[in-house]
């Protein structure tokens, strides 16, 4: 009896000492890994387009106020911020953030969705909307409203274009190179 007793004493020990061994390799091991810093890559591009679109009320029905639209800076980053949270690319993606200005010179308050104007295009004539973007939004009266959306894009990728306009009308096109 003694004997099985020793044995399964010696058995726990080993299996402990081995336990002990590999989860002090496994450390070592992802300790000698290196990291490398988060590095914020940017580029760039200036836009400077402006358009004057129709609006909402409050109930989300189209009124004859018109809100100017203005198309700022365009830019290639790996990271973007939602709800004061930081949210990076893989280093395989960008985001190409388009910077708005929505300005409201009547003394309307007026209803926004930006994104409905906005569309990525792409070469064989693909058209996407932001992949991050503001819900619809109030412009007081006699102010302008800053906005962004951002569009998920290959690192690759220098030429973009952009489509503006009204879902159902006309669009202009901005072409935009990074370099």
């Amino acid at each position: 009896m003694r004997h099985a007793s020793t044995t399964k004493r010696i058995a726990l020990v080993v299996a402990l000492v081995a336990v002990v061994v590999l989860g002090g390799g496994l450390l070592l091991k992802k300790s000698s890994q290196k990291t490398t810093p988060f590095q914020l890559e940017t580029k760039t591009a200036q836009a400077n387009k402006t358009w004057t679109f129709p609006t909402t009320d409050r109930a989300g029905t189209a009124i004859t106020t018109k809100l100017t639209f203005s198309v700022t800076t365009i830019e290639k980053t790996n990271q973007i911020y939602v709800k004061n949270k930081p949210i990076r690319t893989t280093p395989e993606k960008r985001f190409l953030v388009v910077s708005l200005e929505l300005k409201n010179d009547t003394d309307k308050r007026v209803y926004f969705y930006s994104s409905d104007f906005v569309r990525l295009a792409t070469s064989e004539g693909k058209k996407f909307e932001a992949d991050f973007k503001n819900p619809r939004f109030e412009v007081a009266p006699f102010s302008t409203k800053k906005d962004k959306l951002a569009f998920l894009v290959a690192n690759e990728g220098s030429t973009f274009e952009l489509q503006i306009g009204e879902i159902a009308g006309a669009k202009d096109t901005i072409p935009v190179t990074f370099k």
